[in-house]
């Protein structure tokens, strides 16, 4: 994988896109400032793009991912957060929320 670099957002001198590890960039953050985050973390069902894990490491990575959000969330801030079912041997389980 190449190097992360941040990219221009060419509307806007104030927002970046940065192709990183979300917890790589999220951590340097100051607390309560970003005002809002959108995110899609991995379904964890085998896709191409993937590496599957087991749903308690799973269930543990994006813990620490979304706790990390909320720690950066502003206070009047709105945390988007997608995440579907895990799957395993046709076995369908819904993701409570974290």
């Amino acid at each position: 994988m190449a190097a992360a670099r941040a990219l221009p957002w060419p509307d806007f001198e104030d927002a970046t896109l940065e192709p990183t590890d979300n917890l790589t960039f999220m951590r340097p953050m100051k607390s309560g400032s970003m005002k809002l985050i959108v995110t899609s973390p991995p379904y964890n069902i085998g896709k191409s793009y993937e590496q599957r894990t087991p749903l308690k490491e799973y269930v543990r990575q994006q813990t620490e991912v979304i706790s990390e959000c909320v720690r950066v969330l502003h206070p009047r801030g709105s945390l988007c957060w997608q995440v579907g079912n895990h799957v395993d041997n046709g076995e369908i389980t819904p993701l409570v929320p974290i």
